[in-house]
């Protein structure tokens, strides 16, 4: 067949070169030479051939029967490694490992290309020497076999490459995102891999290997927390029996890879999870310092009237909510069971709270105390002359507060002004010593509630208005309270003297004796009380004594009030008893008559309205007659 072959090759040349020699086209002597002894050169190599190949015919039947021999070895060969393959290639691991199964992948995988060359180098004698060319069945099936399992080891190579990389950066400087996508892409390779494929007992392994890394993943993410603590890291070495090193410069992943932390996957979630509620309690405590550290009172100046009396806590109800509220956290906190770290500071800042509230509750009841008792020692110069040791006592504590106030209004940060050295039972102390005087108050008080009852009409503050002073006048604003319906009392011009009273209808009578304003006010308004009832006495006893003689209007008009409503009921009952006693006696005309007389003093009181001239007070005491 090669020799037809050349021979149809060279004719072709030769007609080729013939036609360039009939057109005259020029070709060079050499190459000339060689087209014209091409056939000649050609049959002297066949010529050759043949003569070779009868002396090598004795060669030829020995060559053909080693390969013959050749050719059962080795298709022997390969039966037995078939059958080596089908027991123990890395389709059928048994209880081995996929990597294990690489190593044997490599292994037939280098056998098998051995065995192909052989096979090929065969295949050549046979052809060479006339024998029929053998069939290798078994190479077929392990080429196919293999090339399935490249697939799936090639995958888990890829994915272990992937893992070993992965495992080789820095705890700080993982990102998740790229491990998470790098197995997505995994996963996606496994799910497109064909039905036969995915038959095979390493694809499982494989499948079973990748599904368990991407398993792991939440793990790791939980890990990489900012919430675990060099405390969770001890507690998972324990977990897993195994120590290594929390350098960031040398931590990596694939240290937390040898951990197989699928195997705890429940311990690792409970120390997560108890990892997260414990940055809760910490964040807490740290948000309840941070606040403390920049929560401050509002430190204001205190004016009584336009005189500044010194500094006090303007309202502390913002500061108290927050106290309550924290107060609350820490409560809570505590009941938690994720507290144990960080138990101490849990009492600390309870503690801290606790003392805070305490702090700014006395602090607020002395302050209060202060600005009342403030006005009454230190602005009533009548009231430190009648009681010297409790203004001496208030002025030890008037210094003491100031000085704490001075000191808050320097640094008015709430918790250092509330633990500072001593504040709580300096304050305490400053409240028992204004209790004190308060008590001492209260006693000097009623003391002049005792002379003079009707001060028990007066609260604490308005009586002290009118002891806080030497001032008689002082005791205006509240006549009302002291004596019914008494709008005020008439003093003299240099109110030494009380003349006598006006009423809230601005009727006024006079005493029928001044009563002087000397010596304390209790006293002299007991004079005042005596001689009213003794002036009214007499004049209801005067305008009863002048009804009968008097023009009845007039003498309503003239008298008080009080005496003409008095005064007209004592006649009224006077004459009805007589009217009855006249027609008891027989004058069966008696209450006729004084019928007709009472309506004559009502028409003489309806003219009386009428002519009152604008007179209010008249207009009144008639309408209420």
């Amino acid at each position: 067949g090669r020799s037809m072959e050349m021979e149809l090759q060279y004719a072709a040349l030769e007609d080729k070169y013939r036609t360039l020699r009939m057109y005259e086209y020029a070709v060079s002597e050499e190459e000339a030479d060689m087209v014209d002894h091409m056939r000649t050169r050609w049959e002297e190599l066949v010529l050759k051939a043949k003569k070779r190949d009868y002396a090598l015919t004795n060669v030829k039947k020995e060559f053909t029967v080693v390969t013959g021999q050749q050719v059962k070895d080795f298709y022997k060969e390969v039966v037995e490694l078939h059958d080596e393959f089908g027991k123990l290639g890395p389709g059928k691991l048994g209880g081995a490992n996929l990597e294990e199964g690489l190593v044997r992948m490599d292994k037939y995988k280098t056998e098998l290309a051995s065995k192909v060359k052989t096979r090929e180098q065969l295949g050549v004698a046979q052809k060479l020497f006339g024998l029929p060319i053998q069939a290798y069945p078994e190479l077929s099936e392990m080429e196919h076999d293999l090339k399935e399992l490249s697939v799936v080891y090639d995958l888990y190579a890829a994915q272990k490459e992937a893992r070993d990389g992965w495992g080789m950066t820095l705890w700080s400087e993982l990102e998740m995102q790229t491990m998470e996508k790098g197995m997505e892409g995994f996963k996606e390779q496994l799910s497109r891999t064909a039905k036969e494929i995915k038959g095979l007992g390493p694809f499982r392994m494989v499948e079973e290997t990748v599904n368990g890394f991407q398993h792991s993943l939440p793990l790791i993410q939980n890990l990489k927390s900012d919430s675990l603590r060099e405390r969770h890291w001890l507690k998972l070495m324990e977990l897993t029996g195994k120590t290594f090193d929390m350098n960031p410069r040398t931590f990596t992943l694939g240290s937390l890879f040898e951990l197989n932390l699928d195997q705890f996957e429940d311990d690792i979630m409970a120390i997560c999870g108890g990892a997260l509620k414990e940055l809760n309690i910490e964040s807490g405590i740290n948000a309840i310092a941070d606040t403390w550290r920049l929560q401050r009172f509002d430190v204001v100046k205190y004016f009584k009237g336009p005189q500044e009396r010194g500094l006090i806590l303007k309202a502390t109800d913002e500061i108290t909510q927050t106290l309550e509220d924290q107060m609350m956290n820490l409560s809570s906190m505590m009941s938690s069971r994720f507290v144990a770290p960080f138990l101490e500071q849990t009492k600390k800042w309870e503690g801290l709270m606790s003392t805070i509230s305490e702090v700014i509750d006395v602090w607020m009841k002395v302050q209060a105390k202060w600005q009342y008792l403030e006005a009454i020692f230190v602005g009533s110069e009548d009231i430190r002359l009648q009681l010297p040791e409790e203004a001496k006592r208030f002025d030890r504590i008037h210094t003491a507060f100031k000085k704490i106030m001075s000191e808050t209004f320097k640094n008015p940060n709430v918790l250092d002004s509330c633990t500072a050295d001593g504040r709580y039972t300096a304050l305490e102390g400053l409240f028992a010593q204004l209790e004190a005087c308060q008590k001492s108050l209260s006693d000097y008080l009623e003391t002049k509630r005792t002379t003079f009852p009707r001060f028990y009409f007066l609260s604490d503050d308005e009586l002290l208005q009118i002891l806080g002073t030497s001032d008689p006048v002082a005791v205006q604003e509240h006549m009302l309270k002291l004596f019914d319906n008494t709008a005020a009392l008439t003093f003299d011009r240099t109110a030494s003297k009380v003349l006598g009273m006006v009423s809230s209808e601005k009727e006024t009578f006079a005493f029928r004796t001044p009563q002087p304003t000397d010596g304390a006010v209790e006293l002299w308004l007991g004079l005042v009380e005596t001689e009213m009832i003794t002036t009214l006495r007499r004049t209801q006893k005067e305008s009863t004594f002048h009804y009968p003689k008097s023009d009845r209007v007039e003498w309503v008009k003239s008298n008080l009030g009080l005496m003409v409503n008095t005064g007209a009921q004592v006649w009224w009952t006077y004459e009805v008893g007589d009217v009855f006693g006249k027609v008891r006696r027989g004058d069966k005309m008696g209450m006729k008559r004084f019928a007709v007389k009472c309506s004559d003093q009502l028409d003489d009181l309806i003219v009386g309205v009428r002519d009152t001239k604008g007179n209010k007070e008249a207009t009144k005491k008639i309408n209420t007659l």
